[in-house]
């Protein structure tokens, strides 16, 4: 195990069906220049200071070893990558990327590394974890494009979108997402399916599409923020005091709950909106708000918000179906702005 720098043309099994197992491990670099495949059976990464595949590469196995590179040393796999029964990768401060257009990973993929993972660095590129992927480990994971897996969960730390990013847990009936924080300045799109979408931080996005049966919403202050609009299909839950923004240089634009909103169980979360607000299902239902308000036009199209306190709507107010607005405890409703619809509106309130 020299120093000694390696670099390869291509590598190819025999192509009679029987596979062939490929080890690099030096303390050097590694630089594979053509494509890596035909009947690789193992594809193992034991050590390199610095690992770069510049073409195609297919195994039935990648199997990345603990430490098999120095903090900030990377493992860059720069065109598609297939691997056919799955992929380990090994604990270490070590980072790696994926830039290939089209890439497949079978099996349940683990990041073990505390260093930084790239998937994707293009709109159009694709990554599929099959049967799921975890990076919670790592500094952060770099997205662009979509990063997907097959009704599989997935679960990320500290996103950072280089470019426009899809995540999917879809092909049916889907899975969990969980998602450390999302910081970038593109758009931002998470489908779910029937599984549960959580941001457990802040999330900071140009647009953000979020369609999961249940969305948590438990970063707080700033909890999403916005330059464009927001959209959430399903059911969306306040796990703290909430702010959202959707603005931008005090252009406000949409944020649309499609479902019901509700705090946390009995925990009265408060909501406090700048952009212009969308309620397409009942507000407060389950488990009522702690308080509402929100600083650009309102349209109330779910029959009813129920706080524990104020109620607040700065702009002007539509109602899409007849309405009941509730705020318990002396709380005041208050609409600024104009009041439209043909529907009937009863408030409650002792304030």
């Amino acid at each position: 195990n020299t120093s000694s720098n390696v670099s390869v043309a291509s590598v190819a099994g025999t192509a009679d069906g029987s596979a062939s197992d490929l080890t690099f491990n030096t303390a050097g670099t590694v630089t594979v220049t053509g494509a890596v495949g035909t009947d690789i059976g193992t594809l193992t990464l034991t050590r390199g200071e610095g690992i770069t595949f510049q073409n195609t590469v297919e195994a039935n196995t990648l199997t990345i070893a603990n430490n098999v590179a120095q903090s900030g040393n990377l493992l860059s796999f720069q065109d598609n990558v297939t691997v056919n029964t799955g992929m380990t990768v090994g604990t270490g401060s070590y980072d790696i990327s994926f830039t290939g257009a089209n890439n497949t990973i079978a099996g349940t993929t683990t990041f073990g590394t505390t260093g930084t993972v790239t998937l994707g660095n293009a709109t159009t590129d694709t990554i599929m974890f099959a049967s799921g992927l975890t990076a919670t480990a790592v500094t952060e994971v770099i997205t662009a494009g979509t990063v997907e897996t097959s009704s599989a969960a997935m679960s990320l730390g500290a996103v950072q979108m280089s470019a426009n990013t899809t995540l999917n847990t879809v092909n049916s009936p889907g899975a969990n997402i969980t998602i450390g924080s999302v910081s970038g300045s593109d758009d931002l799109v998470i489908t779910a399916g029937t599984g549960t979408l959580t941001f457990q931080g802040d999330v900071s996005a140009a647009t953000v599409d979020a369609e999961a049966a249940t969305i948590n919403i438990d970063g707080g202050t700033d909890a999403v923020v916005t330059t464009g609009t927001q959209l959430y299909t399903g059911s969306t839950v306040l796990g703290a005091n909430t702010t959202m923004t959707a603005s931008d240089n005090g252009t406000l634009s949409s944020m649309t709950f499609a479902g019901t909103l509700n705090s946390s169980a009995s925990n009265a979360r408060t909501l406090d909106l700048t952009g212009n607000a969308v309620f397409g299902g009942a507000v407060g239902g389950v488990d009522s708000l702690g308080s509402l308000t929100v600083s650009g036009t309102s349209a109330i199209d779910g029959g009813s918000v129920k706080t524990t306190g104020i109620q607040t709507y700065t702009g002007a107010a539509t109602l899409g179906a007849d309405t009941t607005l509730t705020a318990a405890n002396k709380g005041a409703i208050t609409l600024a702005g104009t009041l439209n619809g043909a529907f009937a509106l009863t408030a409650n309130t002792a304030g």
